[in-house]
C-alpha cells in the first residue's frame, strides 16, 4: 500500500507529548497550548541520564533472545519476542519508530518502542522497560495506559495485528550482590523484575486524546489550565508579584558598598 503523501504543515506529535493532556493524570490544557501554538514550553530540568543507559542495555539484552523470551520473565508471559531484527531497530529508533498520518487532523503521530511481544497468531502485544529507584506502592497513579495504547494504536493502524494487551516490565535494584563482586572485580547489582499487564488496548482512547489535542491547537484563545498545574500557577504569581512591585514608588538606588 502506498503511504500517503504528508503536507509540510501537518502536525508532528508524539505519546510524550499528548502526555501534557493525559486523562489519567491532571491535564493541563493551557500547557499543551502554549508548547504547540506558540511554542512556549514548560521549564525542564536536567535529564538523568542513568534511566536511557539502563534502557539502551536492556535492548540490547533482549536482543539476545530474539524469538525467545528473557529468563527473568519466562513463564509469565506467553509468546516470543518479536525476531524481526532490523525492522526492529527501526521501531526502536526514537528519529524513526512507528509512525501513522492522519488526514483528518493533519496529524504525524509517532512512537518509538522498546520491545515487541509475539503470540502464536502472530498478534502483536508491545513490551515498555521501566526503571525505578525502589519497588512500586499499591495505588500509584496510572501514568502508562495512554503511551501503550499509543503503540498498539500505531501497530494497528500499520497492518499489524494486536492482541490489545501490553506490558510494562519493571526494573529496580535491590542489592549489590558482594560476592560476586568481590570474586570477578566488577559491580554485580540484583535487580527486581515486575510485569503489569493492561488488556484492552485497541487504540481507541489514544485516538480521542490526539483529536482533542487538534483541538486544543485550534483555539484562538487558550483553554483553561488544570487548577493544580504547578507551572501554570507559578507563572500566574511571578506575573502577578512583578506587577505589584511596579506599583510601588521606586526608591533612591542605593549606592553599592565599597571594599577595601
Amino acid at each position: 500500500m502506498r503511504a500517503p503523501t504528508i503536507p509540510a504543515d501537518a502536525i508532528k506529535m508524539s505519546p510524550s507529548k499528548l502526555s501534557l493532556i493525559n486523562p489519567d493524570l491532571d491535564p493541563c490544557e493551557r500547557c499543551f497550548w502554549l508548547t504547540h501554538k506558540h511554542e512556549v514550553k514548560r521549564p525542564s530540568g536536567i535529564f538523568p541520564s542513568l534511566p536511557s543507559g539502563i534502557d539502551k542495555q536492556l535492548k540490547a539484552y533482549y536482543g539476545r533472545y530474539r524469538e525467545h523470551i528473557v529468563p527473568e520473565i519466562k513463564g509469565k508471559l506467553q509468546g516470543k519476542l518479536y525476531g524481526h531484527i532490523a525492522q526492529l531497530a527501526v521501531w526502536q529508533n526514537n528519529f524513526k519508530g512507528l509512525q501513522l498520518y492522519i488526514p483528518k487532523l493533519n496529524m504525524v503521530f509517532k512512537g518509538a518502542i522498546d520491545d515487541v511481544l509475539l503470540n502464536d497468531k502472530k498478534q502483536f502485544s508491545p513490551i515498555d522497560f521501566k526503571t525505578r529507584g525502589y519497588p512500586l506502592k499499591a495505588g500509584s497513579p496510572d501514568y502508562y495506559r495512554l503511551q501503550l495504547d499509543s503503540y498498539n494504536l500505531l501497530f494497528k493502524y500499520n497492518g499489524y495485528e494486536i492482541t490489545e494487551n501490553a506490558y510494562l516490565v519493571y526494573y529496580w535494584p535491590e542489592c549489590v550482590n558482594a560476592a560476586a563482586t568481590e570474586a570477578s572485580g566488577v559491580m554485580h547489582m540484583k535487580f527486581i523484575t515486575h510485569i503489569q499487564e493492561y488488556k484492552g488496548l485497541d487504540g481507541s482512547f489514544a485516538l480521542s486524546v490526539l483529536k482533542r489535542a487538534r483541538e486544543i491547537i485550534n483555539m484562538e484563545r487558550p483553554p483553561a489550565s488544570h487548577p493544580t498545574c504547578e507551572y501554570c500557577i507559578g507563572a500566574n504569581k511571578h506575573v502577578e508579584t512583578v506587577r505589584e512591585c511596579m506599583r510601588k514608588p521606586e526608591k533612591p538606588t542605593q549606592k553599592s558598598f565599597q571594599f577595601n
